[in-house]
C-alpha cells in the first residue's frame, strides 16, 4: 500500500520527517491486542477532521510494516523487540499525518488529473509478459494487496501522487547555501577518537555522609531554589468510561441489526494457523538442514508430536519455546517461500521442508480458515464491545449531568460528592494532591482540558459543567488554592540532601580524575593508573562533535574538550554528565578541500532532504494542533492514545 508514496520517501530519506520515522511493526499478540481489536476491521481506527480512516486499514499498515522488521532483524527477532517500537501507536500516528498532508495538498490546490492516475496503474499493475492484466487478474492483484475493492486501490494511489506532488511543492522552496555546505561537512568529516578513564560520581557515594544539619543549613542559604508554584487541590466525582462501558446494556435486537448491517466489516481474512521447525543453513549446509527436517518429518508422520520436535530441534528463537506454534496469519504477512505452501497444504497435514531466506522449514498446518464473515453468536462479544464503545462516551457525559443536577444549588460539601457514586463501580469520588498546571493527576489519563479550567477556577467553586479527562467526564470542586511558595524543609529535606551529596561526590570525582592526569604526566600508563584505582580505560571509537561517545553517549563537555586538543594531549579532569573523565586523544580528523568539493552534490542532496524533512515535520505538527482527531476508544484505552478533539465554534 502506498508504494509510490514510500518510494518517494526512500529517496529523500522522508521517513525523518514523519515523526514516526522508525521502522515500525505491530505483533498485536505481544501487545495484548484482544480479537476485538485484531478482528475489528471496519469501523474506524481514528477520524481526522471527519474522515474515517479504518481499523482494516491500520492493521494492514502494521501488518506490511511487521514483515519488513522481522527481515531487518531475521532470527534475532523477537516479541520483546517489536515492543520496544511501541507499534500500534506509530502506526496510527503515520496514517493520521498522512491525512494531514494530503489535507494540506488539497489546500494548496492540488490535484492529480485521471490521466495521471491512468499513467500510475499501468505501471503498477503491468504483468510479469510486459502486458496488462485482465480484468480478473486486476481484481485479483488488487484483493492479494489487502483492497476491499478496486476503487479502494485507486482511490489509494491517488492520494499516493498527490502527496508526492506535495513532496514536489514543498522541495521547490528548499535552498542550501555554499556556506551550509561546508559548515555541515566540516562537521561530518571532523572525528575525534581517545582512550578515556571515567570517573563516576558513584565511586565515591560511600565517602560521602551528610549529617541533618548540613541540610538544614544549605536549605536556609538556598531557599528560592526549592520554591514550588502554584498548587491547587480538588475533589471530583469520575464517571469512568472504561468501567461504564462493561455495565451498558444493549439488547440482542441492536446487537443483530449492527451484525446485519456491518457484515463486511466483520468479515475475516483468509487466515492459517500452523506451527513449523526452522533449521537455518548459516552454519551447515542446506543438504544437512534437509536430513534434520527429513527425519523430523518421518518422526511426525509416525506419531511423535510436531511441538515437541519443534522445541527440540527449531532454531526460531521467537517460536521455539511455543512448540514452533505461528498463530494465525493472514496472506502476506510471511516471506511468499513460506506462506504458498501454508496455504496451500490441508488443515492436519505436513509442508515442507522448504527453502526460505531464513533457512529450512518444516510446516505443520493446524487450521485454515476461509474468509467469510463469522456466526452471530461467534462474533456477538466482538459486536457488543463496538456497540458499547460507540455509545458509551455520550452515556458516561449523561451521566455525570445527571449527578451533577443531583448537587443542585446548595453550596458543595464534600459529603455531598462522596454521596454521588452511590455504589456504581463506574463512578468514583477522590481527592487530589496539590498539583501544578502541568502535572496529569494519577489515574485520570490526560487531563490537560481539566487543569485549564481548574486554573481558572475559584476556591470553594465547582466547575459549572464536567470536565474531560483521559478516563471519562468528571465533577470538579476546588477545595484550595495553594500560592507560590517556599516549601518547608521537611517536605524537601530529601532533595536538599541528593543535592549535597551529588555536589560533594563530584568535588572527589574531579580530585580522583586530576590525580590519574597527573600520575599518567609522570609517565604512567593510563590503563596502569586506572587498574590502580579499580577502574578501567576504554577507547571511545571515532565520533564527530554532535555524536556520542562509546561508553559516555553524548557527552558535551567531554567533545568539547577532545576536539580542542590535539592527537597525543592528555586532558582533564573533564567534568561529565556521570563524575569526571580523563583522556589521551588518540586521532583527530579535519577538513580536506578536495575531499568536500568531491563530495559536495552528494552532501548538497543530503542537507535538501534533511531540510525538507523539518519542513514538513513542521508542517505536520502545526496541523496536528488543528486538526480534529478522535481515536477509536478501544484503541485509546488500551494505547493511551489521546483525542484532540475540537469543540464546534460558537458562531
Amino acid at each position: 500500500m502506498l508504494k509510490v508514496f514510500r518510494e518517494n520517501l526512500k529517496t529523500l530519506r522522508w521517513a525523518l520527517w514523519v515523526v514516526i520515522g522508525m521502522f515500525i511493526a505491530s505483533v498485536f499478540v505481544s501487545y495484548g491486542m484482544n480479537n476485538q481489536l485484531t478482528s475489528d476491521t471496519g469501523q474506524a481506527a481514528v477520524t481526522v477532521d471527519g474522515f474515517k480512516i479504518p481499523m482494516r486499514e491500520w492493521q494492514q499498515l502494521a501488518q506490511q510494516q511487521e514483515s519488513q522488521l522481522r527481515e531487518m532483524y531475521g532470527q534475532q527477532f523477537t516479541p520483546e523487540i517489536a515492543q520496544q517500537f511501541q507499534i500500534p501507536q506509530r502506526a496510527i500516528t503515520q496514517l493520521v499525518n498522512q491525512r494531514l498532508l494530503l489535507t494540506e495538498a488539497q489546500r494548496l490546490g492540488l490535484e492529480v488529473t485521471d490521466d495521471e492516475l491512468r499513467q500510475q496503474l499501468r505501471q503498477q499493475l503491468m504483468g510479469p509478459d510486459g502486458k496488462m492484466l485482465s480484468k480478473e487478474e486486476y481484481r485479483r492483484a488488487v484483493r492479494q494487496m489487502g483492497y476491499t475493492s478496486a476503487a479502494r486501490y485507486e482511490e489509494s494511489q491517488r492520494e499516493d501522487l498527490l502527496r508526492a506532488k506535495l513532496q514536489t511543492t514543498l522541495m521547490q522552496t528548499v535552498s542550501v547555501t555554499d556556506a551550509d555546505l561546508e559548515q555541515a561537512y566540516r562537521e561530518q568529516v571532523d572525528r575525534a577518537a581517545i582512550r578515556y578513564v571515567q570517573v563516576p560520581r558513584s565511586k565515591h557515594a560511600a565517602d560521602v555522609q551528610i549529617s541533618p544539619a548540613e541540610v538544614a543549613e544549605r536549605f536556609a542559604s538556598t531557599k528560592d531554589q526549592f520554591k514550588l508554584p502554584e498548587q491547587r487541590v480538588i475533589e471530583y466525582v469520575l464517571v469512568d468510561k472504561v468501567l461504564l462501558r462493561n455495565q451498558l446494556e444493549v439488547p440482542d435486537a441492536d446487537l443483530q441489526a449492527y451484525y446485519q448491517a456491518h457484515q463486511s466489516d466483520l468479515k475475516n481474512p483468509e487466515r492459517v494457523h500452523a506451527r513449523h521447525i526452522l533449521i537455518k543453513t548459516e552454519t551447515r549446509t542446506p543438504e544437512a538442514a534437509r536430513a534434520i527436517l527429513e527425519e523430523a518429518k518421518r518422526k511426525a508422520e509416525a506419531g511423535q508430536d510436531f511441538a515437541a520436535l519443534a522445541r527440540e530441534l527449531s532454531e526460531d528463537a521467537g517460536s521455539k519455546d511455543q512448540g514452533g506454534d505461528l498463530g494465525y496469519f493472514p496472506r502476506g504477512r510471511m516471506t511468499p517461500e513460506f506462506e504458498g505452501p501454508a496455504f496451500s497444504t490441508p488443515a492436519g497435514q505436513l509442508a515442507g521442508p522448504v527453502t526460505s531466506p531464513f533457512g529450512l522449514h518444516l510446516i505443520q498446518v493446524l487450521d485454515h480458515q476461509p474468509e467469510g464473515v463469522p456466526p452471530f453468536e461467534q462474533v456477538k462479544p466482538l459486536v457488543r464491545a463496538r456497540v458499547a464503545a460507540e455509545r458509551v462516551d455520550g452515556a458516561a457525559l449523561a451521566l455525570a449531568q445527571e449527578l451533577l443536577a443531583k448537587l443542585g444549588t446548595e453550596p458543595v460539601t464534600s459529603d455531598k460528592l462522596k454521596a454521588l457514586p452511590g455504589g456504581n463501580q463506574a463512578v468514583r469520588y477522590a481527592e487530589s494532591k496539590a498539583f501544578s498546571k502541568d502535572e496529569n493527576l494519577p489515574g485520570m489519563g490526560r487531563t490537560t482540558e481539566l487543569n485549564e479550567a481548574v486554573f481558572g477556577m475559584a476556591a470553594g467553586t465547582l466547575a459549572s459543567s464536567p470536565l474531560t479527562t483521559g478516563r471519562g467526564p468528571a465533577l470538579v470542586f476546588l477545595k484550595e488554592v495553594k500560592p507560590p511558595r517556599v516549601p518547608e524543609l521537611s517536605e524537601v529535606q530529601d532533595q536538599v540532601r541528593r543535592k549535597i551529596e551529588t555536589e560533594r561526590q563530584q568535588t572527589l570525582a574531579e580530585a580522583t580524575a586530576a590525580r590519574i592526569r597527573a600520575e599518567v604526566a609522570a609517565g604512567k600508563s593510563l590503563d596502569e593508573v586506572a587498574t590502580q584505582l579499580g577502574l578501567s580505560a576504554q577507547d571511545s571509537g571515532e565520533f564527530a562533535k554532535n555524536g556520542s561517545i562509546q561508553g559516555l553517549g553524548f557527552d558535551k563537555p567531554v567533545i568539547d574538550a577532545a576536539f580542542a586538543a590535539k592527537a597525543g594531549d592528555v586532558v582533564g579532569p573533564v567534568k561529565s554528565t556521570q563524575g569526571a573523565v580523563v583522556f589521551k586523544v588518540a586521532e583527530r580528523k579535519g577538513f580536506n578541500a578536495l575531499d568536500f568539493n568531491r563530495d559536495k552534490d552528494g552532501l548538497r542532496q543530503r542537507l535538501e532532504s534533511e531540510k525538507l524533512n523539518q519542513l514538513v515535520g513542521s508542517l505536520i505538527q502545526a496541523r496536528r494542533q488543528e486538526a480534529d482527531i478522535r481515536y477509536d476508544q478501544s484503541l485509546a484505552e488500551t494505547f493511551g492514545l489521546v483525542s484532540n478533539e475540537k469543540k464546534p465554534s460558537a458562531n
